[in-house]
């Protein structure tokens, strides 16, 4: 599953460069603000947010939130007919058990990598109350 994130991303970023935008950039417009989680109304941190950082811009969305459409019908909304969605990439280190090894009893608690993606929507693809 890493691999195939991994290659979306690399292929959505070599795109973006491409096309002459620079990803890295702040994506977002001031005055829609910061991208924001629908479900919490939190700004999205540092390990998720759209793999294609420029696409509220691009596609002229006004609205900051982002969800999942699962959390959109939640708030009573539907996503409208023919809407795409954008992938958000969730990364984070972990506390867990590494697998025992064969000839020690004991496993170890080491950092292992998580990583998680959702496809979500806009705000602006959706009819809801939001």
């Amino acid at each position: 599953m890493s691999d195939t994130i991994h290659r979306i991303v690399t292929e959505r970023m070599i795109a973006a460069l491409e096309r002459g935008t620079v990803p890295w950039r702040k994506p977002w417009q001031a005055a829609a603000g910061r991208p924001r989680s629908m479900g919490t109304g939190q700004p999205t941190g540092r390990r998720r947010g759209p793999a294609r950082p420029g696409t509220a811009a691009e596609e002229g969305y006004g609205s900051p939130f982002w969800g999942t459409y699962r959390q959109i019908g939640d708030l009573g909304g539907q996503v409208r007919q023919g809407e795409r969605s954008t992938l958000v990439v969730f990364w984070k280190q972990s506390r867990g058990r590494a697998p025992r090894p064969a000839d020690r009893r004991d496993s170890q608690l080491k950092q292992l990598p998580v990583l998680r993606y959702y496809r979500v929507f806009n705000a602006a693809q959706a009819d809801h109350p939001y």
